[in-house]
């Protein structure tokens, strides 16, 4: 807590804690290399993308400044994908932040996925 361990956490593990860290480590190497789990991420890639692009749309409503329009000045796919991520509510109560702050709040919205959502939320953007 004070800031002065050496090293990483999992150096300090000891017998059977440090031989099932080495065994996990091994295992997800494997499980993560497997063949469809790489097909699946490389597919990810477009389906981030798309969904990002979807989501740039909306920043670009955003003024550099701050002060984001109200939600019913969004254009309609705008309040559509703030309804998606959070609420007309959440969006009124922080529309005087930046345009970088809501870039972060798109950020966290799209890394927080799991791969179905993606998947699913992307087919039905069209991405």
């Amino acid at each position: 807590m004070a800031g002065t361990l050496e090293g990483e956490l999992k150096d300090y593990l000891e017998g059977e804690q440090r031989t099932a860290f080495g065994e996990i480590r091994e295992l997800y190497a494997v499980l993560f290399s497997h063949h469809r789990k790489v097909i699946a991420e490389i597919g990810s890639y477009g389906q981030f993308a798309g969904i990002l692009d979807h989501y740039l749309t909306l920043l670009e409503q955003i003024p550099e400044p701050g002060g984001a329009p109200r939600f019913d000045a969004l254009s309609a796919f705008g309040r559509q994908l703030v309804q998606l991520a959070w609420d007309a509510d959440y969006y009124a109560a922080n529309r005087s932040r930046s345009r970088a702050w809501w870039a972060h709040q798109v950020l966290d919205f799209v890394s927080g996925m799991t791969d179905d959502y993606l998947n699913t939320l992307a087919h039905r953007l069209g991405c």
